[in-house]
């Protein structure tokens, strides 16, 4: 049980981020308390992303702030993200923007093919998604062989994972019909989450891609289709059981597991 933190005062941002380095405090509570704040929290978080090593955290701070509230910050997470000394620093920078879609800071990025900036423009591409999806598309598109590895280790199915909201389908849709797979893999593995009213416009890609060249993309089809739910499931049957019959184990496995838990094994 966590001890009872130091009295300390919320409407004082100064106070707030001070406490983010006792461990007594609950930094979920800290951030909630930061975030009523508003325009104020904002201005310090600006301040502190010069610190080192702490940087990281004014602008993990940062990135959970939305438009307009956090604008006042770009000019200086653009900043922090190419020039400060502590990598965990430009990571949160970038994903800060990514979060916020200030894609435009990362353009200048694209021309460099150096481990630094490639590392920046994966963390913050990542972090965009399903916005930055089409930006996703050019980095495959360009020969720039460091970012596409880093992307792709980035992008695993499992360790990477976003919402979206119905607003944005069109964008998903587009990135399961890439021709690069790891696009392919991304939008399908994260196409259910997203509000119930949309997986009608969603579901069909889904099932296509049970088809699809890659065994990875129908296996996550396969599983995602199990996350949906038990109608649109039902209308896939016999292409889902046919892959029960697919030679690469893994594939068999998600069939069996989500024929059995939705009861139509």
């Amino acid at each position: 049980m966590r001890p009872p933190p130091p009295p300390y005062d919320a409407r004082d941002p100064e106070q707030l981020w001070a406490l983010f380095k006792v461990f007594t405090v609950d930094p979920a509570q800290l951030e909630r308390e930061m975030l009523a704040l508003g325009d104020e929290a904002v201005a310090l978080l600006t301040e502190k992303l010069a610190e080192d090593p702490h940087g990281w955290r004014a602008a993990k701070l940062l990135a959970a702030f939305e438009a307009p509230a956090a604008d006042a910050a770009i000019p200086a997470l653009i900043h922090h993200m190419n020039a400060h000394s502590d990598a965990s620093t430009r990571a949160w920078c970038a994903r800060a923007l990514g979060l916020l879609q200030r894609f435009d800071a990362f353009e200048p990025l694209f021309s460099s093919a150096a481990q630094r900036e490639s590392t920046v423009l994966a963390q913050g591409l990542k972090a965009g998604r399903p916005a930055s999806y089409p930006l996703l598309q050019r980095a495959f598109d360009e020969d720039n062989r460091t970012l596409k590895g880093l992307l792709r280790s980035a992008l695993q199915p499992g360790s990477a994972s976003f919402d979206f909201s119905a607003a944005q389908v069109e964008l998903v849709l587009t990135a399961m019909r890439s021709t690069h797979i790891t696009l392919r893999r991304d939008a399908v593995c994260n196409s259910a989450n997203v509000d119930k009213s949309a997986h009608k416009r969603l579901s069909p890609a889904v099932i296509a891609a049970l088809a699809d060249d890659d065994v990875h993309v129908r296996r996550l089809a396969v599983l995602t289709l199990g996350r949906v739910g038990k109608r649109v499931l039902a209308s896939a049957i016999e292409p889902v059981r046919a892959l029960g019959q697919h030679p690469d184990s893994d594939l068999r496995i998600a069939v069996e597991y989500v024929l059995r838990k939705a009861k139509l094994a």
